[in-house]
């Protein structure tokens, strides 16, 4: 029992000093706060020191595991935020001064716009000045004219005055006393008849006297009612009055000239500016019904003889348009033939496969008719003009009406590609004129301003097929012209019968001589090329497709390879057929001639081979053309090889 009462006093004295001892703890704790605040940055560094210390023992202890001292993450916090502000105020800076240099710039743009309306402004008005000054001009030449017109009127008047007081001084009784002597003394040595001519003529005379007296009398009587007209207070006025009247009059003498040249020249303006509106208006008029014929019905191509009445008219080489080069299309992988799809009609377009370029009476004609018969070639006519002739029309110069004839080709061709999943059928243009005919080349817009032409047809149809290929026909160019001559004599007689008469050996002689010398004469001071595309020249000689194969040929060289060209003599032609078409067909990618086409060249005649009467060219005109043309073959045969016209004999 003892021991119970002896343990409680013990816990209240450990409660009581737990107590003291928290109570000096508090004393302490508040202490240190109130010096902390005093203080702070003593207390932050010894605070800094002391955990530097714990980590440092902490480090040394095996196991310790490394933190970062509070101190420092706010010291680098407090300079990073330092740092950007620093990045925050050099970056205002730089924005300001960007700002400042965009306002000297757009003032510096404002000053230069200004100085430019003032330079503007300035050239106005020196413009002004000088259509003012031009103005004054105008009205003093105006003034002078007037003022020369016055003074020959002046002068007629004079002249008049002068007339009239001669013829009075022939009325007088002595003038004509003296007359009258002198008339018989020159009667009595006339012969009779001079005698009845001078009676008539002095009776002209008197008649003509008479009727300038009766004239000059009336003007006399006219003055005189107009002096007795005027009032009598006219008399009585003041004479400053009559002055001023007078001068009035005076003035207004001469306005009235003025005037009436004035209202003569606007009645002339207003009436031609009548007449051009009325001449807007018709072709207006006239637009408006051709689109609506137009829109009305298709674009339709020419019939052949209208081509040929066209092409026959050579040398009228007027220009109704300028034409640019075409661009060429997109073409079809699947088809041998260039094609491409158009979007406006929904349908296939295609341009020709090759061009049958030779030259004219070379056996081209021959040549089509057999081989339109081939399965792979689709075409309704031989020579279409387009390139030479046709698009320098007005009424025909859209590619549209070009691709208007070939338009059922392209349906043949899709209709083979839809069946088999590609066409091999191709298409062609069998116009021989197309290689040297470049007549028209003024009318091409890239040739304005030039004396000779840098774009013929070669560029025409390289423009709209690249690709091309071309079969040339060739003959020895002294027959051709000879055949050429009476075959355009047969086609269109009207123009060169006008200037040579009937197709005879005789007629052309006088032209072959004629173009031998006017082209020889301009060869001596131009080059060839500039001589053969001279249309003044062309017009002069007024002979078709002269002969100059080589030069025709360059141009066509310059754009094509050689490889897509096949050169045929119309001698090798003529005597083997067969042979030669062949060599056609493998040249464009073609299957085998069939039996019934065989048959055909071996029997058939060749077409067109002359609508006349055959004479046989003059020998002396055969002597001279070969003269000329020879140096012009030996330039062929660099192109074709010699042994291909071997045959000619140059």
């Amino acid at each position: 029992m003892k021991l119970q009462n002896f343990s409680k006093p013990a816990s209240y004295l450990t409660g009581r000093l737990a107590l003291a001892l928290m109570a000096a703890w508090l004393i302490v704790v508040l202490r240190w706060t109130f010096t902390s605040d005093t203080s702070t940055e003593d207390t932050l560094l010894n605070h800094a020191l002391l955990e530097e210390n714990a980590n440092v023992h902490k480090q040394n202890k095996p196991g310790a595991k490394e933190e970062v001292p509070e101190a420092k993450r706010k010291s680098e916090e407090k300079g990073k935020e330092s740092e950007t502000n620093k990045k925050s105020e050099d970056n205002g800076k730089e924005f300001e001064a960007k700002r400042k240099s965009e306002e000297k710039g757009k003032e510096s743009e404002a000053n230069r716009k200004s100085e430019e309306k003032g330079k503007e402004s300035e050239v106005k008005r020196k413009s002004e000045e000088k259509g003012k000054e031009s103005e004054a001009k105008r009205k003093s030449e105006e003034k002078g004219k007037e003022s020369e017109a016055n003074m020959k009127s002046e002068e007629k008047g004079k002249e008049s005055e002068a007339k009239r007081k001669s013829k009075e001084k022939e009325n007088t009784p002595e003038t004509k006393k003296n007359s009258e002597a002198k008339k018989k003394a020159s009667d009595s040595k006339k012969k009779p008849e001079d005698k009845e001519k001078t009676s008539m003529r002095e009776k002209n005379f008197e008649a003509n006297e008479k009727g300038s007296e009766i004239e000059r009398k009336s003007e006399v009587n006219e003055k005189a009612s107009e002096a007795n007209k005027k009032p009598e207070a006219t008399e009585k006025a003041p004479e400053t009055k009559g002055k001023s009247e007078t001068k009035e009059k005076a003035t207004e003498t001469k306005k009235k000239p003025e005037e009436k040249k004035k209202a003569s020249k606007t009645e002339k303006n207003s009436q031609e500016k009548k007449k051009a509106l009325k001449k807007k208006k018709k072709f207006e008029a006239k637009k408006k019904e051709s689109k609506a014929k137009r829109k009305q019905q298709p674009l339709q191509f020419p019939t052949e003889l209208e081509i040929l009445q066209i092409a026959a008219d050579d040398f009228n080489l007027t220009c109704s348009h300028l034409v640019p080069l075409q661009r060429s299309p997109e073409f079809t992988k699947k088809s041998k033939n260039p094609c491409y799809w158009d979007q406006n009609s929904k349908k296939l377009r295609c341009l020709p496969y090759f061009y049958v370029a030779g030259f004219p009476k070379s056996g081209t004609t021959d040549f089509y008719n057999i081989f339109r018969h081939h399965s792979e070639y689709e075409m309704s006519m031989k020579e279409y003009h387009w390139f030479n002739h046709l698009q320098f029309k007005q009424e025909y110069g859209s590619l549209e009406v070009y691709l208007s004839i070939l338009e059922a080709a392209g349906d043949i061709i899709n209709r083979d590609f839809m069946r088999h999943g590609f066409s091999r059928k191709i298409t062609g243009d069998f116009t021989p004129d197309y290689l040297c005919d470049s007549m028209r080349w003024r009318c091409m817009e890239e040739n304005q301003g030039l004396d000779s032409p840098n774009y013929t047809n070669a560029h025409s149809i390289h423009s709209l097929t690249p690709d091309a290929k071309f079969v040339v026909f060739m003959r020895e160019p002294a027959d051709r012209l000879f055949s050429r001559f009476q075959h355009m004599n047969y086609v269109s007689p009207g123009i060169f019968r006008k200037y040579w008469g009937d197709p005879t050996p005789e007629t052309f002689h006088k032209a072959a001589m004629r173009a031998i010398q006017l082209y020889s004469a301009c060869m001596k001071s131009f080059s060839a090329r500039q001589c053969i595309y001279n249309e003044t020249l062309f017009g002069q000689a007024m002979m078709n497709d002269i002969g100059f194969y080589s030069v025709c040929l360059e141009d066509y060289l310059k754009l094509f390879p050689r490889k897509n060209f096949l050169f045929l003599p119309f001698e090798e032609y003529s005597r083997n057929r067969t042979t030669t078409f062949q060599r056609v067909i493998r040249f464009l990618d073609m299957s085998p001639v069939s039996s019934k086409l065989q048959q055909r060249l071996k029997t058939k005649t060749i077409d067109n081979a002359g609508h006349f009467k055959k004479r046989p060219m003059l020998d002396k005109t055969r002597t001279a053309l070969r003269q000329f043309f020879s140096p012009f073959v030996q330039e062929l045969k660099k192109i074709v090889g010699e042994e291909l016209i071997q045959s000619w004999g140059y």
